[in-house]
């Protein structure tokens, strides 16, 4: 096809915080360019780097080699098959900038880079003016914000290479990440205006623009609600396609308009990628290694279900649910799994990690619809010895499966979770997997002695030597 690319995102920005927050914007986008926004699009994980990861690279984080900081044989990130990758094959200049390094996507919990990963990347820059920050005022580079000093930065590569293919990343955190001051509203201007300068020096002429986000709010008062709950697995993603691409593809853009109203997921997008590079010659409709990444120019079944898009059950916002007391008898087992689960994550730390207790029940539901496909749970590890997760193979709900949705508070420390367990009503077993617990309001400095090396059990610990909390982000 030929065709730039240019996505921009913001942190933990639903569809409609996006609507609230960045009216200017989105009416623009929609009305003025004819952009299109995804509603069905649904997220596969918790947080930034369980979004980017199948974005970038059509597999979970699961399936890639093992790069958590603390674990053993862990690798940097330099080997995994970023789709840029591909662009810069077929002679693409790239791009790539995160904000705050400090809450890089493939930084916080990940080995990250040993190499510069794109032609242009701005991760030196922010490094080094974290450490000079005092010099400035918050959100600002001298008389400048940092949003338009970012935006600007990718103006300069539509500038400096008017006649070469881009493909261009750019993610903000520092607006929007941390709900007790989000400002993502001063943003609205100054995107606007970029926007303005890329269609009226012709850029947009040849370049497909995203607007995205990686997630909902996953924290605080709004997640804690069923409407924030939804909103979280609910995040804004939108395209814009150039008209030449709409006359010279008809199909492709039809069937795409058509997906708008579909579910979709991140591993769709790593389709739609692959094919914007070799469109006339795609044969498959996979993205990555398993049967679930559609590109958004091949019609989505209208009937496409989580487990056909490999969505775990914890994630699907299609599902329909049953509201429980929260003393039902296995409500209470389901709770306590989850505690146990928890426990099981911080076992080899617990010199420094107290172990949890419940404390209370605060909802619960149950979902057992009879003709609903889902994802069958796996109890054996894999092969990195991580906890088990859902299969991709589909099967018919049966009537001994069931799934409970808690969301509990755990002692020390008030934590809060929202969780899914499996249920096997013949064995009488519960089980609870890593990746169905959500911890839903923040954990601030209660895990401070695992921060550094064990970063990916923060939301579950609760050091036994607690210091003053002053309460931090959270990825």
């Amino acid at each position: 096809m030929g065709l730039s690319v240019l996505m921009i995102g913001y942190d933990g920005v639903s569809r409609l915080t996006w609507m609230r927050h960045l009216p200017k914007t989105y009416q623009y986008f929609t009305k003025n360019l004819k952009g299109t926004v995804l509603e069905g699009y649904n997220i596969v994980g918790d947080g930034t780097t369980q979004a980017f990861l199948p974005i970038l690279t059509g597999l979970t984080e699961e399936e890639l080699p093992e790069s958590r900081r603390g674990w053993p044989g862990a690798v940097s990130v330099d080997g995994f098959p970023f789709v840029w990758k591909d662009f810069k094959k077929h002679g693409y200049i790239t791009q790539w900038v995160e904000d705050e390094p400090n809450l890089g996507t493939f930084h916080y919990r990940l080995l990250g880079f040993n190499e510069i990963p794109t032609d242009h990347n701005m991760r030196v820059f922010y490094l080094r003016k974290r450490e000079i920050s005092n010099m400035f005022q918050s959100f600002c580079l001298g008389s400048m914000s940092n949003h338009l000093n970012q935006l600007n930065w990718l103006k300069d590569a539509f500038v400096a290479y008017p006649d070469k293919p881009k493909f261009v990343l750019g993610f903000y955190n520092e607006y929007s990440h941390n709900v007790e001051y989000r400002i993502l509203q001063n943003a609205d201007d100054g995107l606007v205006e970029f926007l303005k300068f890329l269609e009226k020096d012709g850029h947009l002429d040849s370049t497909v623009l995203i607007l995205m986000s990686d997630h909902g709010v996953r924290y605080g008062k709004l997640r804690e609600t069923f409407q924030g709950k939804l909103e979280e697995r609910l995040p804004f993603f939108s395209f814009r396609f150039p008209e030449k691409f709409q006359k010279l593809y008809p199909e492709a853009y039809r069937n795409f308009v058509t997906n708008a109203q579909r579910l979709t997921t991140p591993f769709d997008i790593h389709a739609t990628f692959i094919d914007i590079l070799n469109y006339k010659h795609s044969e498959t409709e996979t993205g990555g290694k398993l049967k679930r990444g559609i590109s958004l120019f091949k019609e989505i079944p209208l009937n496409r279900t989580c487990a056909d898009a490999g969505v775990e059950p914890h994630w699907c916002a299609c599902q329909e649910w049953e509201k429980l007391t929260t003393s039902d008898p296995d409500v209470i087992e389901a709770a306590r799994e989850v505690v146990t689960t928890i426990n099981t994550m911080t076992s080899e730390e617990r010199d420094k990690c107290s172990g949890l207790s419940l404390g209370r029940v605060i909802s619960a539901i149950k979902m057992s619809p009879d003709k609903a496909k889902v994802l069958t749970f796996e109890k054996s590890a894999d092969q990195d010895g991580r906890m088990p997760q859902f299969s991709i193979e589909e099967r018919i709900f049966a009537e001994d499966c069931v799934f409970y949705q808690v969301t509990i508070e755990t002692q020390p420390g008030l934590g809060r979770f929202e969780a899914t367990v499996y249920q096997s009503t013949k064995e009488k077993t519960f089980n609870c997997a890593y990746s169905s617990i959500s911890r839903i309001n923040m954990y601030g400095e209660q895990p401070h002695c695992i921060m550094d090396d064990f970063p990916h059990l923060r939301p579950y610990c609760y050091c036994k030597e607690q210091k003053t909390s002053n309460m931090k982000l959270r990825r």
